[in-house]
């Protein structure tokens, strides 16, 4: 019975250390497989942590270049405002200016307009005095002519009335050779026209001079017959030339009186200043 008790008692020991040795080791594999859990739960958390480092770089370097390109933009638009502001800017300067000038140029205008207003009421006294003075003028020499003639009124010029005389020989020319002289100086006027016309009618050869002046005697003639010579034309010329003679000696009397007039006072202030 001992031996059989202590039989079983070894058989419990051995079966004890045999339990605590597979206690033990299974213990051992659980340590085992926690450690390797671990180990992969740190990988994996340091994978994620890599990938998140290289998401947040990613996202860095993406908003740096947004930050860069909403920079760029702003600045692109600073730059089209300023720009904007500067065209409006010499835009206002250049309708200030041109403003400015045309009010500078109305002004000179206005100023201009009213000297030549001014200058021209003085000029429009003056030729309200003029005529003034020519009429009263003429009033009196018709009074004058009036008392001296006892009666007689003088007739009134009249102007010419009746047929057109016919060309000279020299107008005939210039009527002929008139296209021609314009065609070579076409910037010539009617008197410079006239002037070589008569330049050239000088140089010209004694035939052509006296064919034009044939047929200038020939219209004269026909002219003649058909309504005869005035004597009227050349009573007006003698009473002309009578009234320029006696105006050109009135002159000369006043002129010589002035001086007489003026010597006179000399020689007295002469007198004066001996005395």
């Amino acid at each position: 019975k001992i031996r059989h008790r202590s039989a079983s008692k070894q058989k419990s020991a051995s079966k004890g250390r045999s339990s605590s040795r597979r206690r033990s080791a299974s213990r051992r594999r659980s340590a085992s497989k926690r450690s390797a859990s671990k180990a992969a739960k740190r990988s994996s958390s340091r994978r994620r942590s890599a990938s998140r480092r290289r998401a947040a770089s990613k996202a860095g370097k993406r908003s740096a270049s947004r930050r860069r390109s909403s920079s760029r933009r702003r600045s692109a638009s600073k730059a089209a405002k300023k720009s904007k502001s500067g065209k409006r800017s010499a835009s206002r300067r250049s309708a200030s200016k041109s403003k400015s000038s045309k009010r500078s140029a109305s002004k000179k205008r206005s100023g201009s307009k009213k000297r030549s207003g001014s200058k021209k009421s003085k000029s429009g006294k003056r030729s309200k005095s003029r005529r003034s003075a020519s009429k009263s003028k003429s009033s009196s020499r018709r009074s004058r002519s009036r008392s001296n003639s006892k009666g007689r009124r003088r007739r009134s010029k009249s102007k010419r009335s009746g047929p057109k005389r016919p060309l000279t020989a020299f107008f005939r020319y210039l009527a002929d050779n008139r296209k021609a002289i314009l065609k070579k100086n076409p910037n010539l006027k009617v008197t410079e026209v006239a002037s070589v016309a008569a330049e050239q009618y000088r140089k010209l050869d004694s035939k052509t001079r006296g064919a034009y002046e044939a047929a200038a005697a020939k219209d004269k003639a026909e002219w003649d017959k058909k309504h005869g010579k005035t004597e009227g034309s050349t009573k007006k010329r003698r009473r002309s030339r009578s009234r320029s003679q006696n105006k050109k000696a009135k002159k000369s009397t006043k002129s010589k009186s002035r001086s007489a007039s003026k010597g006179k006072g000399s020689r007295r202030r002469k007198v004066k200043a001996n005395k």
